[in-house]
């Protein structure tokens, strides 16, 4: 295993560390067994076997368990998914991050992200990172924040056009190919408006120029993916009237989720117009 993958790994664990361990793990009665429910705390966390854990990686939280639940195991998940030894794919355990990544503290975040980045960037130069792309765009909405760093090495980058070129079709625009990418997931049009950028674009030898944009509404606001992946909101608005200002900043995990709804993004547009309080409270960025 590469060692900033394996390091990122027991940093998981660690800061999950406090998790409490489930008294019992409930199913619903049509897909689960009460065998199968407790197989899962038969042992301590990191003694689960694959075979233990690979029923339960497909209906956490849908049908099997709670978000709490799911926050306990995930340790355990991410490593046997590093190891490919899970017999649930990728993308679908990874896009479980859904009910728990937005609930969670800012340091277990960091160690999750830390942990898909170096996964990332490690499978890119052996062309096997695009289950874990789709993954965690599904399951957290950054899977273009976490690509950009790949651009900083060669050999990540490399690794990192060879998969745009498999996601452009024959004009060069994007076009992702994953089969758990749908039309209207955030992930998918976020990572679709990066890879749009002129300047990611000509970093990747990707013919044409995009623009970046997710979403615009002229005077109102303007939303897009910048150089880093993060996905920036810009917006005008009336001070008083006859004096207009304008902000720009990053969207929160929630907010990103909302990206593929041009009616929740106004409404967060005439928030932040109303709210003085609201905005002078975020943390302004810029794309330097």
């Amino acid at each position: 295993m590469d060692r900033r993958v394996h390091s990122a790994i027991e940093a998981v664990y660690a800061t999950f560390a406090d998790v409490p361990r489930p008294t019992t793990v409930r199913g619903c009665p049509c897909c689960t067994t009460d065998v199968e429910n407790c197989a899962l705390l038969a042992r301590p966390l990191r003694e689960l076997s694959a075979d233990d854990l690979d029923r339960y990686a497909w209906k956490a939280v849908t049908t099997m368990g709670t978000a709490d639940d799911l926050t306990y195991f995930l340790p355990r998940l991410l490593e046997l998914l590093v190891d490919d030894t899970l017999g649930a794919e990728t993308e679908a355990v990874l896009a479980k991050l859904e009910y728990v990544y937005d609930t969670w503290p800012l340091a277990r975040q960091r160690a999750v992200d830390d942990l898909i980045e170096a996964v990332l960037l490690h499978s890119l130069i052996r062309d096997t990172a695009d289950a874990w792309i789709c993954g965690c765009g599904l399951g957290t909405t950054d899977a273009a924040a976490r690509l950009a760093a790949a651009l900083n090495a060669a050999d990540t980058a490399a690794g990192l056009t060879r998969w745009a070129q498999r996601n452009c079709d024959a004009s060069g625009d994007p076009d992702l190919r994953n089969a758990y990418w749908s039309d209207d997931d955030p992930g998918a049009i976020v990572l679709s408006a990066w890879l749009g950028r002129t300047d990611v674009r000509r970093a990747l030898g990707l013919a044409g120029d995009g623009s970046g944009v997710v979403s615009a509404e002229h005077c109102l606001y303007t939303c897009v993916v910048d150089s880093r992946g993060r996905v920036m909101f810009d917006a005008e608005f009336e001070v008083h009237p006859g004096a207009v200002s304008s902000l720009s900043i990053e969207l929160t995990a929630p907010e990103r989720r909302r990206v593929n709804d041009p009616a929740a993004l106004r409404e967060l547009a005439f928030d932040i117009g109303g709210s003085p309080e609201h905005w002078l409270a975020r943390r302004v960025t810029d794309d330097g």
